[in-house]
């Protein structure tokens, strides 16, 4: 029989190394995005919400219950959307590993809010893409189960502009799928952008160019994705001068990108930031 505490402390330490690795590979950026294992068909282990990836130690993992959601709430608090990775579990027993990123290209491609497809290794394979929900509301994991129904041998699903989600039986196997992704949706992106060519030159923030395409301030473009909507209103430019400058130059692919997709009401972003403020950011 396996040593459930064995186990569950070599998970933990993974899923730090993992976090450090999601920032290193511009998957994340500051807090945003989550990272879980399986560590029983009963508990999962899940990030620790709010908490920048380099402060995380094994200790600060929360494990929560698969089907109730339950923590111990004494300790750290986990992800706001801790219900989708249960649900994913409960729906995928395949998956062990649940990584969800909010990587560039990626990130710019489901602002459209549609399936996609991607080629890799000669083979085409669709990803879908959840309709929009606010990020940690129930209709969140609504959305993404309704999309795997439709779609059940997924192992990746867009979350219309909230980034993308991706499952496997490992960790590496998540990573590899993530980068997979990102190299399939940068391919559409230039496809569909082809004057952004110029702009894809890499640097420690990823991409750099965008904004400047859209003819607009950084501050002022329409709203496309939630995590620009989160940053925005308020001047991080110098507070966190490289996030603000990656999530903008996102957004700016975004918005260069769609075609049919609407930008996020305005009412609905600031609500998104003031929640951002006052329950996630440490740049208070």
């Amino acid at each position: 029989m396996e040593d459930l505490s064995l186990k569950e402390e070599a998970l933990r330490q993974e899923i730090v190394l993992a976090g450090l690795r999601l920032c290193e590979t511009g998957l994340v950026a500051r807090t945003w995005g989550n990272i879980s294992a399986r560590l029983s068909d009963e508990h999962l282990l899940i990030k620790p919400s709010g908490r920048d990836y380099h402060s995380i130690r094994p200790e600060d993992i929360v494990r929560v219950g698969t089907w109730d959601l339950s923590y111990d709430p004494a300790g750290p608090k986990p992800s706001s959307e801790k219900a989708v990775h249960a649900g994913i579990y409960r729906l995928r027993p395949d998956a062990k590993y649940v990584v969800h990123t909010h990587q560039f290209y990626a990130s710019a491609v489901c602002a459209e809010c549609e399936d996609i497809r991607i080629e890799q290794n000669g083979i085409l394979s669709l990803v879908p893409c959840a309709v929009y929900a606010e990020p940690g509301s129930p209709a969140l994991w609504e959305n993404i189960a309704a999309a795997l129904a439709t779609h059940p041998s997924a192992d990746a699903v867009l979350m219309a502009r909230h980034g993308c989600l991706v499952f496997a039986d490992s960790m590496e196997g998540c990573f590899q799928k993530s980068l997979a992704l990102e190299e399939g949706c940068r391919r559409l992106f230039l496809t569909r952008v082809p004057q952004a060519a110029a702009a894809t030159k890499k640097e420690s923030t990823g991409p750099v160019g965008f904004v400047a395409l859209t003819g607009k301030k950084a501050d002022e473009m329409d709203c496309w994705l939630d995590d620009y909507a989160m940053m925005v209103p308020l001047d991080y430019r110098q507070d966190d001068p490289q996030a603000f400058r990656s999530v903008s130059e996102k957004n700016a692919a975004a918005s260069l990108y769609v075609r049919k997709a609407r930008p996020i009401p305005q009412e609905e972003a600031l609500r998104q930031h003031e929640s951002y403020v006052n329950s996630y950011s440490k740049l208070k």
